[in-house]
């Protein structure tokens, strides 16, 4: 009987232990899931911030042609299309953070909730989301600065 005991004993440690490895490697596959999804979706968000920044360069042509002809230069007109992207990103992820935060405290778990996370990822994503979303308008910001008053304002009239 101490036998079969003991044979019983080292087969469930060795089944934990497969068990345990597993979990493991579970764990891994969805981290790796997470950090793809999680790249995938900036990739995607970057290229949305480009297509709008387009979309409001292409909306806005009469008034970039009347800055020109006003005497605002590239880098003012520039700056403000950079501007206006920087502002929307940033407010984007303050407005989703307090979302997250809301929705987390009020609808999910009012009594248990906690937030799990550093300071420093909150720090890398403000500032990371900025930069980015600077990164992103530079395009639209450039073709708006780029273009002569005088083809502009001549497609409107």
């Amino acid at each position: 009987q101490s036998k079969t005991l003991q044979a019983a004993t080292k087969a469930s440690i060795e089944l934990n232990k497969h068990e345990k490895e597993h979990a493991a490697r579970m764990w891994q596959r969805r981290n790796m899931f997470f950090i793809l999804f999680s790249v995938s979706l900036v990739l995607v968000c970057i290229f949305w911030i480009i297509f709008l920044g387009y979309t409001n360069v292409n909306s806005r042509l009469f008034e970039i042609g009347i800055y020109r002809a006003l005497g605002f230069t590239k880098i003012m007109i520039a700056t403000l299309f950079l501007l206006r992207a920087v502002v929307i990103g940033t407010s984007g992820v303050v407005t989703g953070m307090l979302l997250g935060l809301v929705i987390g405290f009020f609808i999910i778990s009012p009594e248990g909730f906690s937030i799990n996370g550093s300071e420093l990822t909150l720090g890398i994503v403000l500032l990371t989301v900025p930069i980015l979303s600077a990164l992103s308008g530079t395009l639209p910001a450039m073709s708006a600065a780029l273009r002569p008053p005088s083809k502009i304002l001549t497609l409107e009239t």
